[in-house]
């Protein structure tokens, strides 16, 4: 089997009768979605929709169907390698975090540092994880920093990558089919976030906008890159109309906080983790990404379109079987990323009285994978945080 993940493996050995199901394992193992008119009619990242038929027909688990989620977002990565088995502690503090039995279970926090502490025991340990919660009222515009961890450190976004990307798209009116941005960012269609990043270059604004003399994106080693991308079975390749689109980015984002250490390489966050250099990595912060959804919040009529193009539980897309407690608490719309062994989400969660933004990112992941990423830390932070502000709305009603 080689290289060929477990995962894969057991799909395939499995009672599994609908041949859609084993020519994606197929094309995945070989790495060759090519020229077949199967693969071009039932197969790559526009397959989501037949693949959610199919769990609401019961011929595929909800499990099965976010493999494929994540085998899709990565480029095909998640089945070539998997992440490191040992949990690895950077001091005792973290261990002692770890080990601690007395802190308060999921939605049990009653205070702001009962959260902190839930929080950061999600994900000591199991590779460099950073994330950031903020609370936006919706009655007087407060603002209130819920939790946060490694907020401002780098880390790959894998596909939340696809923010920046579309945001800037959306904003600057050059990705001209608008419904386009729906299956761009719910499927997280790679191609696609390229071809949206080189079309910001055609803005009249940036049209002439220079590549400054001194970036990091003048480096021959970015122009011609290219990192294969399985699903859609071929390779995205980092030409001189993606960096320009990439210094475009820097400059539009230049304000944001944490701007500085924002490092673009493409518009759609793939890598390829096992030959990439650290300068063919995008790089963001988790604050970067909450500073960049608060800014789309603050526009109410730009952030009641663009929310819509996002996955949602219980909709279309990438999030379509996922949290299925929390989605009745909250409404939620985030974008999805996943990398061989890097796992994200960063969104929006609407309550009754305010919204909650957020960014999570487990990057360089050791003791789990990245579906136990999403199942386990991720999850769960983003419906502990639901939990703590629906309990505190709960007793500002009750108040009045």
């Amino acid at each position: 089997m080689g290289n060929i993940s477990l995962k894969l493996w057991m799909i395939w050995r499995a009672p599994v009768k609908n041949t859609i199901l084993k020519f994606l394992v197929i094309c995945l193992m070989t790495q060759s979605y090519g020229a077949n008119s199967f693969a071009q009619d039932y197969a790559g990242p526009l397959d989501l929709d037949k693949l959610q038929t199919m769990v609401d027909s019961g011929q595929l688990s909800d499990d099965q169907y976010n493999n494929y989620v994540d085998l899709i977002e990565s480029g095909g990565e998640t089945a070539l390698m998997q992440p490191s088995t040992e949990r690895v502690f950077e001091n005792d503090i973290d261990a002692a975090l770890a080990a601690d039995e007395g802190i308060k279970d999921i939605g049990a926090a009653t205070n702001i540092d009962e959260l902190q502490k839930f929080s950061d025991k999600q994900v000591v340990g199991y590779g460099d994880w950073g994330f950031q919660f903020i609370y936006i009222s919706k009655v007087d515009g407060s603002r209130k920093v819920l939790s946060s961890r490694n907020a401002n450190n780098p880390v790959r976004p894998a596909s939340t990558m696809k923010l920046f990307t579309t945001n800037l798209a959306y904003d600057l009116g050059t990705y001209t089919n608008v419904s386009n941005l729906s299956t761009l960012l719910q499927h997280s269609r790679n191609g696609m976030a390229d071809q949206a990043l080189k079309s910001t270059t055609t803005a009249l604004q940036f049209k002439n906008f220079p590549i400054p003399s001194d970036s990091y994106l003048k480096s021959p080693s970015l122009l011609g890159y290219k990192m294969y991308d399985s699903t859609e079975g071929k390779s995205q390749i980092i030409d001189a109309t993606i960096l320009k689109g990439c210094a475009i980015m820097k400059e539009a984002y230049k304000n944001l906080e944490d701007s500085s250490k924002f490092h673009p390489v493409n518009g759609s966050g793939m890598q390829a983790t096992e030959k990439d250099s650290v300068l063919q990595e995008n790089k963001v912060t988790p604050r970067l990404e909450t500073a960049l959804l608060e800014r789309i919040l603050s526009n109410k009529k730009k952030y009641d379109t663009y929310k819509t193009f996002l996955p949602t539980p219980g909709g279309v897309g990438t999030l379509s079987v996922r949290f299925k407690s929390g989605r009745k608490l909250a409404k939620i719309y985030a974008k999805t990323g996943t990398l061989g062994n890097t796992k994200a989400l960063a969104g929006f969660a609407e309550t009754d009285r305010g919204t909650i933004v957020f960014s999570v990112i487990g990057d360089r992941l050791k003791g789990m994978g990245v579906e136990a990423a999403m199942k386990g830390p991720i999850e769960n932070l983003v419906f502990a945080h639901i939990q703590y502000i629906k309990t505190q709305e709960a007793k500002a009603s009750a108040k009045n």
